[in-house]
């Protein structure tokens, strides 16, 4: 769908935007209402995000990413993103290979088997209702 606004910044200048170029990333409902019952750490989450752009945003399953390009992209000091990273990869939310011959990238892989993660769902009594047909 194409949406085009203008948006008149002052007397003389008329500002276009268009939604014809930009782009998205499409991300399964079941990854979506997973993140939204866990509490993850919040540089966990920036990096986690990063990863879902770079692999489900270019249809790919996995990425090689270094700490270098996380930390550009998340605007964290590599410190912290070595941290997220291993947060995420102890909670088996991402899979990490780290080959032998590039030590500087690591292939990252999303785990879509979602009851698999070590992060505990925080339910609340609407969840529950919705589960057993009480509500929508």
């Amino acid at each position: 769908m194409l949406i085009i606004a203008y948006i008149l910044l002052d007397s003389q200048e008329l500002l276009v935007y268009s939604t014809e170029n930009m782009g998205y990333t499409k991300v399964e409902n079941k990854f979506i209402e997973r993140i939204a019952c866990v509490t993850l750490p919040a540089h966990a989450t920036r990096v986690l995000w990063v990863i879902v752009r770079r692999t489900w945003g270019f249809h790919r399953p996995t990425v090689e990413l270094s700490y270098s390009e996380i930390s550009h992209w998340t605007g964290l000091v590599k410190q912290y993103v070595s941290k997220a990273v291993i947060f995420l990869e102890t909670a088996n939310i991402l899979h990490c290979k780290r080959p032998v011959n590039n030590r500087h990238k690591i292939a990252f892989t999303i785990n879509e088997n979602y009851d698999t993660w070590g992060v505990e769902i925080e339910r609340t009594p609407e969840m529950e209702m919705v589960e057993f047909g009480l509500f929508g």
